[in-house]
């Protein structure tokens, strides 16, 4: 599969700007994140980015850069605000797909094996939850 359609593990650089007179950028993974990527799983449940970024990705390529605008419904008013974004705001992010791994194929494991796979991934949603 070229792009990730299907829930995945998505490995993106990203840096999000307030849509507004002064257009400041509020956060960026090359500079925030010390140039790491942003790591985070679609679907699963789990809200751990906007959902616009989120929806946006899964139609992006590896490699592919896209400039996303983001309406405050889609950017932070249904999802933890950090400080510096006042409510209301609209977002645009420049997002970088750098890569992603698909879910695990779970055809033909014997129950124990679903289950330890099971208890890895409820430990990682654990991990994920306190930072």
């Amino acid at each position: 599969m070229d792009c990730p359609l299907h829930d995945s593990l998505l490995h993106v650089h990203c840096k999000g700007m307030l849509l507004n007179e002064e257009r400041r950028v509020f956060y960026d993974t090359r500079v925030d994140n010390n140039d790491q990527p942003l790591e985070f799983s679609s679907g699963e449940g789990l809200v751990s980015v906007p959902g616009g970024l989120e929806m946006c990705v899964h139609l992006m390529l590896p490699g592919e850069i896209a400039l996303v605008t983001c309406p405050p419904d889609y950017a932070y008013d249904k999802f933890p605000r950090p400080a510096n974004v006042p409510e209301g705001a609209h977002v645009q992010w420049e997002i970088e797909l750098l890569g992603f791994e698909m879910p695990k194929d779970w055809t033909g494991l014997n129950f124990k094996s679903i289950m330890d796979n099971a208890e890895k991934i409820r430990l990682t949603a654990m991990l994920r939850r306190k930072i």
